[in-house]
């Protein structure tokens, strides 16, 4: 791998890390595009497709980086390729952990069950009776 290659896969490592749903101006940008019609009869590929073109132009813009849609889209290739991988071992191999960007792109997708050693835990207070005070109670300064 040369030294561009490398440079330009720490700029697709950024964009994948960056928090775009926490970003306030990205945010409202979207709003704006989402409010103007501008995915009337697109088909979902179009519209994922425009909305990571969004995201690479606002991640250029913000970071200075010349990140191409092709780079962000063959990350995004390779990071599911590599998600994909991870689900296809054998139940008998101890399963690797994910990194940060496998298991931000598991939550975006909504596939948070092929999480390993995702929990769901319960909406609900716990239903066994509170536990006594056995302890004495201190006494104040004053009593002392």
């Amino acid at each position: 791998m040369t030294t561009t290659d490398s440079k330009q896969r720490e700029i697709a490592e950024a964009y994948n890390s960056f928090s775009f749903t926490t970003d306030q101006e990205y945010q409202a940008g979207l709003q704006r595009i989402l409010s103007s019609d501008a995915f009337n009869n697109k088909s979902d590929a179009e519209k994922e497709n425009a909305l990571r073109l969004s995201r690479v132009f606002y991640f250029n813009k913000v970071t200075g980086n010349s990140l191409t849609l092709e780079d962000a889209l063959g990350f995004d290739s390779d990071l599911i390729r590599r998600t994909d991988q991870l689900h296809q071992t054998e139940t008998g191999e101890e399963a690797r952990t994910l990194t940060f960007a496998e298991l931000k792109a598991l939550i975006e997708q909504g596939k948070t069950d092929d999480i390993p050693n995702n929990k769901t835990i319960p909406n609900v207070l716990n239903e066994a009776p509170a536990s006594e005070s056995v302890g004495q109670i201190r006494k104040k300064p004053w009593e002392t």
